[in-house]
């Protein structure tokens, strides 16, 4: 390959190619997980804002 300035060998592309397809796959049962607790539970509201939840963080003095 020339004039690319970057040269993979073919244990490299697969390596490569098995950690996209290891995020994928991840994204994909994580999103599939999400989905049936949906289904059981139903859709509710959620608040990552701490005030929202009640959480009061100490202030350092």
């Amino acid at each position: 390959m020339s004039g690319s300035g970057l040269q993979l060998n073919q244990t490299e592309n697969r390596q490569i190619l098995a950690l996209s397809i290891s995020k994928e796959r991840n994204m994909f049962v994580a999103e599939r997980f999400i989905s049936g607790l949906v289904k059981i539970h139903g859709i509710h509201p959620v608040s990552t804002d701490d005030e929202v939840l009640g959480i009061q963080w100490p202030v350092d003095s």
